[in-house]
């Protein structure tokens, strides 16, 4: 049986560098406490958080093979470690932003969801990369899978696959009621293009939707946009799809109702769409994509 209400925290951060494991973890256990002080059930951070372990000077442009050894020999497994004790000791489902993991060829941007008893319960991948991302090495992923909580299915939606509206839609599909954004956006924040990322997919989905972002520079980019909480036009009160939304570094908490979805179900939204074609014709165009677009 689900809950019926989830209370979600969304950190809003500026970017920082040079953590050691022990100031990370304070860090990221201060803010994950001050949200559950406040009653928070899941606490969402800001992509790339794990990025913060990073020796200051680093640039995402320029180095970040020389980071390889590092991310991938001790300082992953440091911030997944931080990670598990900080959401058993605030007794909170924790999703801790992001990091680069190293693959073969290149690296994974990859995102986590951690129980209150300090289990993994998921690891996702971005899907999708922009040239930019591209050009560093970054490597799409190729699954889209929920994950089922005590409030009922969610997904995330990491970097640019916001804009891609097949992953919403996937996990929509699959039975999800709240998307999860872990964001790090250009500054300057243009909100105008925010918009066209994840409230997208909340309006077309009729779902919920939280994006957490990072504030500052890291890796030599400037980062901005602020961070909100969206849901169906229908159920906010002025009928903008926004429920809730930053002004400032800091902390948005907010009660959600699993049951929004109940539209979805009662108009058979779902039932009217034609899903079988993207499983006929989205692995088809993907492979030729993956091929250099030979098809």
């Amino acid at each position: 049986m689900y809950s019926s209400r989830l209370v979600l925290a969304v950190v809003e951060l500026a970017a920082r560098a040079s953590l050691s494991p022990r100031e990370f973890e304070s860090f990221l256990m201060d803010r994950t406490r001050q949200a559950a002080g406040r009653g928070a059930e899941l606490v969402l951070f800001p992509a790339y958080l794990g990025m913060f372990l990073l020796a200051a000077g680093w640039r995402f442009d320029d180095d970040l093979d020389v980071t390889r050894e590092a991310i991938g020999n001790r300082l992953r497994w440091a911030y997944l470690e931080a990670c598990a004790r900080v959401a058993q000791a605030a007794g909170v489902y924790l999703a801790p932003g992001s990091i680069l993991e190293p693959c073969p060829g290149g690296w994974w941007h990859a995102c986590y969801l951690f129980s209150p008893d300090g289990a993994m319960l998921a690891r996702r991948t971005q899907l999708h990369v922009n040239p930019c991302e591209a050009a560093r090495g970054i490597m799409g992923g190729n699954a889209v899978e929920t994950v089922a909580t005590p409030w009922g299915k969610v997904g995330f939606v990491l970097g640019s696959d916001a804009r891609y509206p097949e992953v919403a839609r996937i996990l929509a599909l699959q039975g999800a009621w709240l998307l999860l954004a872990p964001a790090a956006h250009p500054a300057p924040g243009n909100p105008w293009q925010q918009l066209a990322g994840l409230w997208v997919q909340a309006q077309s989905n009729q779902l919920c939707a939280a994006e957490a972002c990072l504030q500052g520079e890291l890796g030599g980019v400037s980062l901005g946009g602020r961070s909100v909480v969206y849901a169906p036009n229908e159920v906010t009160p002025d009928a903008t799809g926004v429920l809730a939304r930053a002004d400032e570094e800091g902390l948005l908490v907010v009660p959600l109702y699993p049951d929004l979805g109940a539209g979805v179900r009662r108009w058979r939204v779902f039932d009217l769409m034609q899903a079988g074609l993207y499983a006929r014709d989205l692995p088809p165009a993907y492979e030729a994509a993956d091929r250099g677009g030979s098809e």
